[in-house]
């Protein structure tokens, strides 16, 4: 069955045209269609952004959001994992990030505080136990030489990591 397109007003088949409320077929064909509404999306977007944050005012209010996003997570970890991994949606992330500190503050925080980020710096710490950076080295010892200057006295830094590992030994005793 064909039929024609107000928009374009070219012939289509009606599979073509989607369908309404009443499960009648539209006048305005599939791709005219998402062009008009790009193109609503545009010049409508600040109202786009007071509906949407009435709404989510809304339900943040009466606590089903969180609930749900909470449940929507645990369902679609693996999708929300290959969205965060692709390249825009990282840049965008750091952007945000970027210009809301408080926001990496409050999650760095919170992170740390949990098991699993307690887990994670122990693990770390037990590897790199032996291994000392130049920097820690440095900030051990109180100086505000830059690491390439300490770099030209390799004993004075073979003195401080054997002082270093032998207080950690001390302490691991006790």
């Amino acid at each position: 069955m064909k039929k024609i397109c107000t928009k374009c007003g070219e012939e289509k088949d009606i599979s073509e045209f989607p369908n309404t409320k009443n499960k009648s077929h539209n006048k305005i064909c599939k791709i005219c269609w998402r062009k008009y509404h790009k193109n609503w999306r545009v010049m409508h977007i600040e109202q786009i952004h007071f509906f949407n944050k009435k709404c989510r005012d809304k339900r943040l209010k009466n606590g089903k959001a969180i609930l749900y996003w909470k449940k929507y997570r645990i369902k679609n970890l693996e999708k929300l994992k290959l969205y965060d991994a692709q390249p825009q949606h990282r840049e965008r992330r750091r952007l945000y990030l970027r210009t809301h500190p408080e926001v990496l503050k409050k999650s760095t925080h919170k992170y740390r505080n949990s098991f699993k980020g307690k887990k994670t710096e122990k693990i770390y710490y037990e590897k790199n136990k032996k291994k000392l950076t130049i920097n820690y080295i440095r900030s051990c010892m109180h100086t505000k030489a830059s690491c390439n200057d300490l770099k030209q006295y390799p004993d004075v830094i073979e003195l401080k990591k054997a002082q270093i590992l032998l207080y950690r030994e001390i302490y691991n005793k006790n």
